[in-house]
């Protein structure tokens, strides 16, 4: 896991939950994203209600500039 993904826990500043979660959806897309690292990234936003809102934020955001290209 990146220092980033390790560092957002429960307190965790908005800045730092948010480069997290971006984090884990550029590493979710990847074709090398295992079945643990599915595991983790379940387990990271099971944490907060704040992980899972800047997740699927993020990934929203991601969405999006996929459709603009």
């Amino acid at each position: 896991m990146t220092d980033a993904i390790e560092g957002a826990k429960p307190g965790s500043n908005i800045r730092t939950i948010k480069d997290c979660a971006v984090d884990w959806l550029e590493r979710s897309e990847r074709e090398e994203f295992s079945e643990a690292d599915g595991h983790d990234l379940e387990e990271w936003l099971a944490e907060s209600t704040s992980h899972r809102v800047a997740f699927w934020h993020a990934k929203s955001a991601w969405q999006r500039a996929e459709r603009l290209q």
